[in-house]
């Protein structure tokens, strides 16, 4: 019933699917990836992750937007995904998939600078105040 091709047809279909796993966890959903508008960098240490965490809870709480994601592993490493869905057009995303110990903060969004830049200020504004300037770096 199965061919000597079968292996070969469910690994190609295997690496397909995780290729597509890891693209969607790198853009928020419905979020076009050529609309990355901002980057921000956090140098934490593993006990500030927690702290990074409640900032962002605390943040989207005062601000009504909804707040999705948390720490999942791959193998042995774990990884952060946040996304804060400040309205339909604008997403904040917070990762370390690059290095355990740097968070990457992005913006996503189909809307005017206007209508996302106050949100964005205001949560480095926040970053900077409880980890400090010097560990908070933007990247262009």
């Amino acid at each position: 019933m199965f061919s000597k091709r079968t292996p070969i047809v469910g690994l190609l279909c295997s690496v397909f699917i995780a290729a597509a796993a890891s693209s969607a966890a790198e853009y928020p959903s419905g979020m076009d990836s050529s609309r990355l508008l901002a980057r921000v960098q956090v140098k934490l240490t593993d006990p500030e992750q927690n702290r990074l965490y409640n900032l962002l809870t605390d943040f989207s709480n005062r601000g009504h937007f909804v707040f999705e994601g948390g720490a999942f592993t791959r193998g042995a490493r774990p990884f952060h995904l946040v996304t804060i869905h400040v309205d339909k057009d604008t997403d904040f995303q917070v990762t370390n998939f690059r290095l355990p110990a740097v968070f990457e903060l992005n913006v996503y969004s189909r809307a005017s600078e206007e209508s996302w830049r106050p949100y964005w200020s205001e949560l480095i504004s926040e970053l900077s105040s409880s980890f400090g300037t010097g560990r908070v770096s933007t990247v262009k």
